[in-house]
């Protein structure tokens, strides 16, 4: 989770790419470990450079997640996924397989800066660079700059204990809602609900605690294909998911991120 250690490892390249990626991508970086970072102006791409997208996407996806995705990139595609979007940006190894995604929405929502973070994944054996966090970290970053001295609110849509988790820990417990204890701020379920309303994604929002019933029930209760709990190991993160989820749903995570509080996390 944000921000991480190791920002200066992102560096430009220009040498060779995988043709596919290179010829849509507007950006191009390199990562410490021989990855290479694509990122790509969703919403401007053309249909077939969308269904170009679409195969290295499924093929990363159903490797990250152990089933097959198809079903899944076809419904985002027919639904509109690209243009809703800000960002896609893919991750690339040595040999130029895309091995992790992410996407980000920018949006202004009742009246505060938001950054909703989108589908995300990474092929197993490649978790342990944190390379998402990585990206992550300084997408947060570069959107704080623009505007220091403003709040941004980042957003993430998860059943997975292991986000909430660790932004707790970086951030600092105050600045990321659902609390441990007791309701969710104001400031978070103002976010959560114009979050939920923009999305227009299924699923019902609890504004009391940021919980989503329903969100993964036209899966069969599963995400992907997903048939366990996402574990974090902490166990009082655990129960606390365990309690207040069902197994098709999900949280609303809102962080309240300013830029002395993630450069002093960073730091630490």
């Amino acid at each position: 989770m944000f921000p991480s250690r190791g920002l200066s490892g992102l560096r430009r390249r220009s040498d060779g790419a995988p043709s596919e990626v290179s010829t849509i991508a507007g950006g191009r970086s390199r990562v410490r470990g021989g990855y290479e970072v694509f990122s790509i102006d969703a919403p401007a791409t053309t249909a077939a450079q969308r269904q170009t997208l679409l195969r290295p996407l499924i093929a990363a996806s159903s490797a990250a997640f152990g089933v097959d995705t198809s079903a899944a990139w076809q419904d985002r595609l027919e639904a509109g996924w690209f243009d809703r979007i800000t960002r896609l940006v893919l991750i690339t190894d040595r040999r130029g397989d895309v091995v992790g995604w992410t996407s980000y929405r920018r949006v202004d929502l009742a009246g505060r800066r938001v950054l909703y973070m989108d589908t995300t994944g990474i092929v197993p054996e490649h978790q342990r660079h944190r390379l998402i966090p990585r990206i992550q970290s300084r997408l947060v970053l570069r959107t704080l700059a623009a505007r220091p001295w403003h709040s941004l609110y980042v957003v993430y849509r998860t059943r997975n204990p292991v986000v909430w988790r660790g932004l707790r820990r970086t951030i600092g417990r105050s600045a990321v809602a659902p609390p441990l204890h007791g309701d969710p701020p104001a400031w978070a379920r103002a976010v959560a609900t114009a979050v939920h309303s923009h999305l227009a994604e299924p699923g019902e929002l609890d504004a009391r605690t940021l919980a989503v019933r329903g969100a993964y029930a036209r899966r069969g209760a599963a995400l992907y294909g997903e048939s366990e709990t996402p574990r974090s190991g902490d166990p009082d993160t655990d129960r606390y998911f365990d309690e207040r989820l069902g197994p098709s749903d999900a949280f609303f995570i809102v962080v309240r991120a300013t830029l002395p509080r993630v450069i002093a996390a960073g730091r630490r």
